[in-house]
Formats: C-alpha cells, structure tokens, sequence
C-alpha cells in the first residue's frame, strides 16, 4: 500500500497499535481468507512510513470507551509513546478502534496530547470537520459509491470553497478481498490532478492553516 501511495506522491496517516507490532500469527478473517494484520515489526516502522504519518489506535485496539478511564489512559498514553520513540516526533492524529469513543475518551486523547481523531462515520461529503476529535471520513475505500465521489470531488477543486475527500480503510483488507486495484484505481485517478489538490495526511489537513478554527 505505501509502495503504491509513493508512486503516485500520494499521502497517508496509519493509525498503529504498538502492542500488535511484529506479534506472529495476528489473523483476522476478512470475508472469507484469512489475513496477516500485523505484517510489520517494531524495527521497520521508522523507515517503511517515512514519507507519512503515524499516528495512534491504542496499546492493543481495545474499546476505549467501555474498558474504564485508567485502561483507556494507559493504552493511549502508552501506545503514543512507544510509538514516539519509533518515529522520533510527537504523534498529533489518533483513529478510534472500532470507531468507538465518547466525550470521555475525546477528552483523554486532548490531556495525551492529540490534536484530533479519525471515526468511521461515512459522510459522502466534503465537508471539513467541525471537531478535529470528530474527523467523520467522507467514505470507506469499499463504498459503492468510491469512484462517484472522487469524480464529484475532483469537479469541486475550483471552488474557493475548501474541501475534503477523506477516505479511511485498512491495509489487510486488500488481502482479504482480492481488490487491490480499487485502490489503484482511486489513487491512479486523484494523481492526475496533483497540481490542483493537495495530498496530505491527517496532520497537515488540521494544521494547513494557523488561523483556522481550531487554533
């Protein structure tokens, strides 16, 4: 996946938990086959996302919500840390395991030190987020509807209005469904208009501007 983003100087955030990094035989079924979701290990992360964003997803993805303030602390608080230490910056964005939070788990993400967080509420919009611990993706990379909004999306770059194709999605999916060329095909598409639309990972999209309203 990063190989492909990199060809076409597209950019990412990957949400990481560190406690999986490296660990042997972490499947999950997705659809039918079976699927490697921990493919890389503590000692690759600093060099393999180098040209993106790492960012949080908690110690082992656990549902923060329901596990209790001081065990949703410490999975965040830990997991960001570790994660620091492999990347050698402080880590701004963060992705809700299962997409699960509440005003208490925002609440721990601001004292950890995020500046906002990714959910998995679909809105096939554009629209840029009103809370940055709310960044609502605009769709899944499997929606029915992918290519229509990246046409719908790509139709809107000359608005003076801004605007934000944000999709979200797992790198193992891939795998389990067969379809690496869905995501080719997206990326393929957007590339061709790289001088109009700017790629860039959560980070850079909450910080573009300083007098935005979130600052």
């Amino acid at each position: 996946l990063i190989e492909l983003f990199d060809r076409y100087e597209a950019k990412a955030t990957f949400n990481l938990g560190y406690g999986h990094l490296g660990f042997q035989g972490a499947k999950s079924y997705h659809g039918r086959t079976p699927v490697d979701v921990s493919k890389v290990t503590v000692e690759e992360v600093k060099e393999l996302y180098r040209n993106h964003e790492v960012g949080g997803h908690g110690l082992y993805h656990s549902d923060l919500a329901h596990i209790g303030l001081p065990n949703a602390m410490y999975e965040i608080v830990e997991d960001k840390a570790k994660l620091e230490s492999l990347v050698g910056y402080p880590l701004s964005m963060f992705a809700y395991p299962f997409g699960l939070y509440n005003e208490d788990v925002k609440q721990l993400l601001k004292e950890a030190g995020y500046k906002g967080a990714r959910t998995v509420k679909s809105t096939h919009s554009f629209d840029l987020p009103e809370d940055p611990f709310e960044l609502h993706p605009t769709c899944h990379h499997n929606d029915s509807k992918l290519m229509d909004l990246a046409q719908e999306f790509v139709s809107t770059k000359s608005s003076f209005k801004p605007s934000l194709f944000y999709v979200w999605g797992h790198g193992y999916e891939f795998d389990g469904d067969d379809n690496w060329e869905r995501i080719e095909e997206l990326v393929s598409y957007i590339a061709q208009y790289k001088d109009e639309i700017w790629f860039a990972t959560n980070g850079q999209i909450l910080s573009y501007d300083k007098d935005h309203k979130y600052d």
